[in-house]
């Protein structure tokens, strides 16, 4: 929602131009979360960005919470920048409120602590409002790009499963009337049918079985290390994921060391934001041999997550001084990569799709038409 600030010093009116006639572009770029009891990373990028612009136009901290407060109508989301509000106002750092709401996590509680001890706290917003707009951006990135093939894949199962128990069905009934030896290709379609059409129920009740039952095994680092060895070895898709991975950790780690924050302090609190199990795996290991004195490109060469290229630029980051500048080249090398890959990957599977559609209604109807092929040949 637009920010409208009136009976503001003059130099805020550059807030309420920057935010208006937002409204459409928001409802077109929702971010949709399922934790209603917080901030989805949409609002965290409006939130921390409008900071960042009222703090810059010289607006003390309490009063540009206020006027966020007077333009929001989520009661939610209101209910968690009141506490801020009032945390402030009983004389807390703001780092020190965002980490009593439980709502930001400590990644973002450091970065603003960092920002508040250095002077910088509107550098801090701005970096975090541009962190969860990157974030966001690659994940819309990777929704556009499949968005049509799910489309298709959701089409196509509707269409086979209309056919084998409506279509398939009619066919059997005449066949049964002929009589006579049918093709191999027509028993095994009609056996098809007769499955799911006697086992609906319990095919529905396996595939919710086996959807709850991933959701629980989640918890268990066995199951994460196979599932994503798995995702890393599926063609196209894995070295995609893996490459959105990469990128959020320089991103994250670029934020962390350009506030400021001790290197193994910010690899702990950069692995606390990726959910990728052996990238996870591979910070901690490289924080721990950071910690008894090794460096960073050495520790990493251990991992074959890190590929040559990022571990001998973090070399030179590291030789150089210039760490931070490589990491933010990184994740923009990276987000370039992401973006390219995936219009590439929309591309490709949508011929592929249709193709593999075309083949499977071909394949039915060849099974049903074939037996009447033949039985007018045999009449003729």
């Amino acid at each position: 929602m637009a920010i409208k600030i009136k009976d503001i010093q003059k130099k805020s009116h550059d807030v309420s131009k920057t935010t208006k006639n937002r409204n459409l572009l928001d409802f077109l770029n929702k971010d949709i979360s399922l934790k209603r009891s917080g901030l989805s990373d949409k609002k965290k990028e409006r939130f921390y960005g409008e900071l960042s612009i009222l703090v810059n136009s010289g607006i003390d901290l309490a009063s540009s919470l206020q006027i966020i407060i007077d333009q929001e109508k989520n009661s939610t989301t209101l209910k968690i920048y009141e506490n801020l509000l009032n945390e402030l106002i009983r004389g807390s750092s703001f780092s020190n409120a965002m980490r009593s709401n439980r709502v930001f996590s400590e990644y973002e509680f450091y970065n603003i602590r960092i920002g508040e001890e250095s002077g910088t706290i509107a550098v801090a917003l701005d970096e975090l409002a541009k962190h969860y707009k990157t974030k966001m951006k690659q994940r819309r990135q990777l929704i556009s790009a499949l968005s049509y093939p799910i489309l298709v894949i959701i089409v196509a199962v509707a269409a086979v499963v209309f056919m084998l128990n409506v279509v398939v069905p009619m066919f059997a009934g005449v066949f049964q009337r002929f009589g006579g030896e049918l093709p191999g290709i027509t028993t095994t379609i009609l056996k098809i049918s007769d499955f799911l059409k006697n086992n609906v129920i319990l095919i529905l009740l396996i595939l919710i079985g086996v959807f709850l039952l991933s959701k629980y095994a989640k918890r268990f680092e066995w199951y994460r290390k196979f599932a994503t060895d798995i995702l890393l070895k599926t063609p196209i898709f894995g070295n995609l994921f893996l490459k959105i991975n990469l990128s959020r950790f320089c991103s994250s780690l670029y934020l962390l060391e350009s506030s400021g924050a001790p290197l193994i302090d910010a690899l702990d609190l950069a692995n606390k934001m990726i959910r990728f199990y052996p990238l996870n795996k591979a910070i901690e290991g490289t924080s721990e041999k950071i910690s008894v004195g090794g460096s960073m490109h050495e520790s990493m060469k251990k991992y074959k997550i890190f590929d040559a290229q990022i571990i001998s630029l973090i070399k030179v980051g590291e030789e150089t001084g210039k760490l931070e500048y490589i990491l933010k080249q990184l994740h923009e090398q990276y987000s370039e990569e992401i973006e390219h890959r995936t219009k590439q990957l929309g591309s490709l599977l949508e011929p592929l799709l249709i193709l593999g559609v075309g083949l499977m209604v071909m394949v039915i109807l060849i099974a049903m038409y074939l037996p009447l092929f033949k039985l007018s040949t045999s009449i003729i």
